[in-house]
């Protein structure tokens, strides 16, 4: 469930940096041993473009077969656990999986509200 959370949130945060066409500095393809002119920048963002959308696509797949891995280990549980004690795993598991969901997405929000000071966007 962690991973889930982890990817979906993942996910939204690339999803945002490409609607806004952002790339984040963990992204990016840097190039420091050449002189960059505007065209090798360019390039270069292109690249770390693509590399979102792959990273998009490969975080889509995983994120499937972690579903259905969570629901076979559910359905396993469900013919172990009496009924009681299954839902309060799942109660322990909700909590501390939003804890962690949300950590992740403040730190996001955070980079995500630097970018465009960086890219130098005016925000409404």
């Amino acid at each position: 469930m962690v991973e889930i959370a982890e990817w979906s949130s993942n996910l939204i945060f690339l999803a945002r940096c490409l609607a806004l066409e952002m790339i984040p500095r963990d992204s990016r393809v840097e190039c420091r041993v050449r002189k960059c002119t505007r065209h090798i920048v360019r390039i270069l963002n292109e690249c770390s473009y693509r590399l979102i959308l792959h990273y998009q696509d490969y975080s889509r797949l995983r994120k499937e077969k972690l579903r259905r891995s969570l629901l076979d280990l559910h359905e396993k549980l469900e013919n172990i656990l009496s009924m009681r004690d299954l839902n309060r795993v799942g109660d322990l598991a909700e909590v501390k999986y939003a804890k962690l969901f949300d950590y992740d997405m403040e730190f996001k929000s955070g980079v995500l509200g630097d970018l465009p000071e960086e890219y130098g966007f005016q925000q409404n």
